[in-house]
């Protein structure tokens, strides 16, 4: 009889798994990707999560190039967007590398921090004013 109350306290368990997996917001998609190198500076970071999140309360902070903080417009309400998205507007950035850290809500109450890093890569260098090519006399 102990073995059967062991195995059900044991399913019970495991069963309960999954629920606690699902407690915090989870990063699922970025745009950027996270770790990205884009060839042009991004107007706008956007985050995906698995689980429908509190906007009003949620924070985020932009790191750019030598860890300075980067002034970023308030958080869009976006009531009308998908609940499981947040939309970061951005000023124009500068080449570099820069470390979004964010902290949502999740609408169970659980907090959810976390980091996004991308790369603006510099302009190319030459093109059409380049320096010449092949060698001359």
């Amino acid at each position: 009889m102990t073995t059967r109350v062991s195995a059900a306290l044991v399913g019970l368990l495991l069963a309960s798994l999954p629920t606690v997996a699902r407690a915090h917001a989870i990063l699922v998609e970025s745009t950027p990707k996270q770790g990205e190198v884009t060839k042009k500076a991004p107007t706008e970071v956007v985050l995906r999560f698995n689980a429908r999140i509190e906007k009003a309360v949620s924070h985020v902070a932009l790191l750019g190039p030598g860890g300075d903080k980067v002034k970023l417009p308030p958080l869009p309400e976006d009531r009308d967007g998908p609940p499981d998205r947040l939309r970061i507007d951005l000023p124009a950035l500068k080449p570099g590398e820069y470390k979004l850290e964010f902290r949502v809500l999740a609408s169970d109450g659980h907090a959810t921090p976390g980091l996004l890093r991308f790369t603006v890569s510099p302009p190319p260098r030459g093109g059409a004013g380049g320096a010449p090519q092949g060698g001359g006399k």
